[in-house]
């Protein structure tokens, strides 16, 4: 845990910097910022209407805050919009100090929220993003009027083996047409929009994940300690982990759960589904207006 999280070189940097760009060119009107955190800089994004409640994103592992853009608009049509580079992830964040577990996520979190003067806001996060969200339920729940999990595979069901066999494969080899592969694999045969699907190569190729925890399948009891209104979708065609299973154990053990499902969905279910996904949360969050 003592190296820390970054870039492998300085081309590597320009190379992913490059990618991001390109993908951040597909959001609608913004505001790029950063906030300091005990943790490190934490790069984030604001879009949407200037008033209300915000909805606050976090992507998925590899993704960074421009791969919202496919509902970033239609969700700050209706409200302010923040998006987060995950500390100790692929993108703009630069992180200072090892996350050793889920409830120094979850300050970090609270830091970021705490410092931007957001007493209440709506969670929203994807795969990797989804298990932060839930966890930051289940220790720092104090300033989340509602949190919506999207494809959280690791947290419900755990990842399912034929994905990990993959990842670790990826992982251990320096192909991007291996690395392309493996985003159409889990897209069910359909890769990204091009902005996107570079940008998550760029991660996995260019970013050193050191000194974060890996996510791990939340336990029947940390399920049961959430008490914020919650929000699962999950892709019926998902690989990463079984969809029904992780729907079985939202709804049995998390008090306060709405389940979504979307049977012909992969794994990037917002990217396939983006109008939906957005009608689905807004609606989430004006039942819950915290």
């Amino acid at each position: 845990m003592a190296e820390l999280g970054g870039f492998r070189d300085a081309a590597a940097e320009q190379r992913y910097r490059t990618a991001y760009q390109a993908a951040l060119r597909e959001w609608p009107d913004y505001t790029s910022h950063t906030v300091p955190t005990s943790f490190g800089t934490t790069q984030y994004y604001r879009s949407g209407r200037p008033d209300g409640m915000p909805v606050v994103l976090l992507p998925g592992a590899n993704s960074a805050a421009p791969s919202w853009a496919s509902i970033v608009r239609l969700l700050g049509d209706h409200r302010p919009v923040i998006a987060l580079d995950t500390i100790g992830d692929a993108g703009l964040s630069v992180q200072t100090r090892p996350v050793r577990n889920g409830a120094e996520y979850a300050s970090w979190l609270a830091e970021v929220l705490d410092t931007l003067d957001l007493p209440l806001v709506h969670l929203v996060g994807l795969s990797y993003g989804g298990w932060l969200a839930l966890n930051q339920a289940i220790h720092r729940p104090d300033a989340l009027a509602t949190v919506s999990a999207i494809e959280p595979a690791r947290a419900l069901a755990g990842l399912a083996p034929t994905a990990l066999i993959r990842m670790v494969y990826v992982s251990l080899r320096d192909s991007d047409e291996l690395r392309r592969r493996f985003l159409r694999w889990s897209g069910c045969g359909t890769e990204p929009a091009t902005p996107l699907r570079e940008l998550q190569i760029a991660g996995l190729r260019d970013y050193r994940k050191r000194a974060t925890p890996m996510p791990q399948k939340l336990s029947d009891a940390q399920l049961a300690a959430i008490r914020v209104p919650t929000l699962v979708m999950l892709g019926g065609r998902s690989r990463l982990h079984n969809s029904k299973r992780a729907n079985a154990r939202a709804r049995l053990h998390i008090p306060n759960v709405s389940t979504v499902g979307f049977p012909t969905a992969s794994h990037a279910l917002p990217s396939e589904f983006s109008a939906e996904t957005a009608r689905r949360l807004l609606a989430f969050m004006a039942t819950h207006p915290g």
